[in-house]
Order: structure tokens, then C-alpha cells, then sequence
């Protein structure tokens, strides 16, 4: 990939999390990153979180190789060049033995969620969005109601204001830049989990952009990279 500002925005799948990173990968990430992860008491979310950095330093390596990647806990690094302008964005996300990265040359998010049939109803989702929102999905209320929660979700990620109304029934994402308010670009991608369980994830981005999708696997204890498409994150 390309270190110019002209790259384009990419999300990085890796599915079937159940062993900790090799020690090679581990020996790529910096000392503050894998003390943080033996704070964490569950295994599961050790694993989780490595490989999140594995695959976070590993991209942003490849894009923009002269940057540096700062930690900033509970949020995904930041990405600044040495005069400390930030020239990267992204996000990282897991769920069910999934870790996913997202980056793009402008603020961005990603959330990916497990969809249970079982836990959505329109008591829930009108408890957690409101009335309109139950109304609004009813004729599709899993899909529905997990795009809502990614959403919001991204909205937390890019400190940003999460609605629904009439006119946007899956919800938009208002920001605040320079003084001026506008909505994010929004884009959902359904696919199987590594155990046949049916991931959404949401994708929002401070302007529309197109993001090439890979997945990840693990060769000679190096990440090898599959392109799987693009998705096109359009504007509301």
C-alpha cells in the first residue's frame, strides 16, 4: 500500500480467534501495548486485543511506514507523522473470535456484531432507540436493530451524536467539524462468523469514500491479505 494521502480506505477481517499471536508477531508490537494486554484478566479478551494490534500496526505499517502509532487508551491509536499532524485514521473491533480493523485517510469507525434473533424485540429496540425507531424497522427488526446499534456505536468511536428519525430510519451520525455539522458516511456489510454465526458490521467515515475489504490469515507467522470487495460508504 501506498504511504501517499491518496490511499484508500481498507477493513481487515480475521476470523477464528482462538490462540494468542506467535511470539514473532507479538516481538512487532511495543512493550506498553503487551503490558496493557496481561492487565486484562480473560483470556479471550487478551486475544482479542493482540490481535487488534497486530493487525492495526501491521496495516498502518504498510500505509503510511514513516508515521507513528500512539496509544491512547480506551480508543483506537492514533496515527501522526513527526510533526504530530494526525495523517491516518482507524478503528478496531471484535466479536465472537472476530478481529477487525478499519483505516481510511479521514476520521472513520467500525463495529461488527453478532446478530441474535433471539435477543431482538420491539420492546428492546424501542426501549434502547425510542418508539419511531421499533416502528420504523419492524418489517426487518434483526438487521435492523443490530445496524442501529453498530451505528451508534461508530458514533461513540468518532465522538460523534447518534439519531433516528422518520427521514433516517437505521439512524445517522451527526459531527461536529470546524464549527459545522455534518453527517457521516455510512456503509453495512452481513457475512458468516468463523462458527456460521451472522456478523453486520457498520462502517461510518467522515466523508464518503470506497473501502477495500480483505480478509486476514496467518503464513510462516507473517498476516497474509485476501481482497474480498469494495464497499461504497455514501453520505445520507
Amino acid at each position: 500500500m501506498s504511504s501517499s494521502s491518496n490511499w484508500s480506505a481498507f477493513a481487515v477481517f480475521l476470523r477464528g480467534v482462538d490462540e494468542l499471536p506467535a511470539e514473532a508477531l507479538l516481538q512487532t508490537l511495543p512493550q506498553e501495548v503487551l503490558e496493557r494486554a496481561r492487565g486484562f484478566q480473560s483470556l479471550k479478551r487478551q486475544k482479542e486485543f493482540l490481535w487488534g494490534r497486530v493487525l492495526f500496526y501491521t496495516m498502518f505499517g504498510g500505509v503510511v511506514p514513516n508515521a507513528r502509532i500512539v496509544e491512547r487508551a480506551p480508543f483506537a491509536p492514533r496515527i501522526l507523522m513527526p510533526d504530530e499532524a494526525e495523517c491516518a485514521f482507524g478503528s478496531i473491533t471484535h466479536t465472537a473470535g472476530l478481529v477487525a480493523v478499519m483505516g481510511a485517510p479521514c476520521p472513520c469507525a467500525l463495529d461488527a456484531e453478532v446478530m441474535k434473533p433471539a435477543r431482538v424485540n420491539a420492546e428492546i429496540t424501542e426501549r434502547v432507540f425510542g418508539k419511531q425507531a421499533g416502528k420504523l424497522i419492524c418489517e426487518d427488526p434483526v438487521p435492523g436493530f443490530y445496524r442501529l446499534w453498530g451505528l451508534r456505536e461508530d458514533a461513540v468511536k468518532m465522538k460523534g451524536r447518534f439519531e433516528v428519525c422518520s427521514a433516517f430510519p437505521f439512524g445517522r451520525i451527526l459531527l461536529e467539524s470546524q464549527g459545522e455539522q455534518t453527517a457521516a458516511a455510512v456503509g453495512f456489510k452481513e457475512f458468516d462468523g468463523s462458527s456460521k454465526n451472522k456478523i453486520l458490521a457498520a462502517f461510518a467515515a467522515a466523508c464518503p469514500c470506497r473501502v477495500i475489504l480483505f480478509d486476514a490469515g496467518i503464513c510462516e507467522g507473517r498476516v497474509v491479505l485476501y481482497k474480498t470487495g469494495v464497499l461504497n460508504l455514501k453520505a445520507f
